[in-house]
């Protein structure tokens, strides 16, 4: 039997973050849904996505068979899930003709039979009217709803997935004498890692992880639960608190905390960043600070897309996708949101919601020319030695054209509000 991650239609719910990424592929805790699936059960596992996103998943993830055709033995999981070890070992051993399900969700599905089930456009739809010919279970496991559900959760997955690893200091990782490691037996070093004088590393209430050839720098403090991801650098006298995730190839410095950075982006200068997501390809310029309480400590509201809701929570900062850019001094209020490839300078407070591919700040947005965009995402992924290629190009430009409405309603929002 093989498993096959899928994406529901519940994928928009989490623009701006799945613009650019299967929902599989969203980091929360030590790792994304595909990551911990695979450290879970190995390699037998299928992808399914949006046709749009299929090119960029086949080169993401060489190797994994992307939309296969339906399978008589086949089982389903939601790549919104994160499941336990235990809640996977529920779903690994599945019988056929049963789904289970979270409330209106189906978490997975083994079906003896395809037509309980279709795929249009590569987004997975079950028929609910065939509930009555499978057995049902509930599973109360965490799910990713709306972006901020991954900040939400992310302490609590941090310490879960802790479990999949075994606290030890690699014998070729490097660290210093003079390093403080607090709670040792709670803290992983990977091969590789550099841990330098001064450091402080306490797991005292919670693991702290730094992965394969990261580096910390000198004086640095990392309070667990955290994650330092693989190849990632910490820079001299970070303050990284319980909550955090730093994904693999990032540059972090000043304060951050509660938050998750998904993997290749940089805020490596001083300021705040709480209780926020950033994409990949994100740079945060020098004193770029983030509001995550209101004064009046009530729940935060945010615009994903344009349209405000409560998010129900008192702690959230930014949520940023790909390629998203800032000055130095920008400011950010509680619960910005802000689109894939905006870029955000001036002084001021810049709106709660920033469209894609925004150029501009508290005076006034245009829209970010295509080609400078590109141009300028090419030279940065050339400095983590990546490549932009033709599929992520195609893509980034069917992401500039299906969000210029949102542009313009911004815009024009803007006008008659002044």
């Amino acid at each position: 039997m093989r498993i096959c991650l899928f994406e529901d239609n519940r994928y928009t719910a989490l623009y701006p973050l799945t613009y650019l990424h299967p929902v599989f592929e969203l980091r929360c805790g030590l790792f994304t849904p595909l990551e911990r699936l695979q450290r879970l059960v190995g390699d037998s596992i299928l992808l399914q996505t949006r046709e749009l996103l299929l090119d960029v998943t086949w080169e993401r993830h060489a190797g994994i068979e992307v939309n296969p055709e339906p399978g008589t033995d086949m089982l389903f999981l939601n790549g919104r899930a994160i499941l336990t070890t235990d809640e996977m070992s529920q779903v690994t051993s599945l019988p056929r003709d049963t789904v289970i399900v979270r409330g209106k969700d189906v978490i997975a599905l083994h079906a003896r039979h395809t037509n309980a089930y279709s795929i249009r456009e590569g987004v997975f739809h079950f028929d609910h009217a065939s509930l009555d010919r499978f057995s049902v279970r509930e599973m109360a496991c965490a799910m990713v709803s709306r972006p901020w559900d991954l900040v939400r959760l992310n302490l609590e997955i941090l310490q879960a997935d802790a479990a999949l690893l075994q606290a030890d200091i690699h014998p070729a990782a490097d660290v210093s004498l003079a390093a403080v490691l607090e709670s040792r037996d709670n803290i992983v070093i990977e091969a590789g890692a550099r841990v330098e004088a001064g450091v402080v590393l306490d797991a005292s209430r919670g693991n702290v992880v730094v992965g394969k050839d990261a580096r910390i720098m000198a004086n640095a403090v990392i309070i667990g639960p955290a994650c330092i991801g693989q190849g990632s650098l910490v820079k001299a006298g970070a303050r990284i608190y319980e909550g955090t995730t730093i994904g693999p190839m990032c540059k972090v410095g000043g304060e951050i905390e509660g938050s998750i950075v998904q993997g290749y982006s940089n805020k490596q200068h001083d300021g705040f960043l709480g209780h926020s997501f950033l994409g990949e390809w994100v740079n945060l310029g020098a004193d770029t600070n983030t509001s995550d309480l209101k004064n009046n400590y009530g729940p935060v509201r945010m615009a994903t897309e344009g349209v405000e809701e409560d998010t129900g929570l008192q702690f959230l900062g930014l949520i940023a996708a790909d390629h998203v850019k800032t000055g130095i001094n920008t400011m950010f209020n509680t619960g910005t949101c802000v689109g894939v490839g905006a870029n955000v300078f001036g002084g001021g407070y810049p709106p709660k919601f920033i469209p894609a591919f925004s150029w501009g700040g508290s005076d006034g947005f245009q829209e970010y020319d295509l080609e400078r965009f590109l141009r300028t995402a090419a030279v940065v992924m050339k400095r983590r030695r990546k490549e932009l290629t033709g599929a992520e190009t195609g893509l980034l430009t069917s992401v500039f054209h299906a969000t210029s409405r949102n542009r313009k309603a911004a815009v024009n929002q803007r006008m008659e509000a002044t």
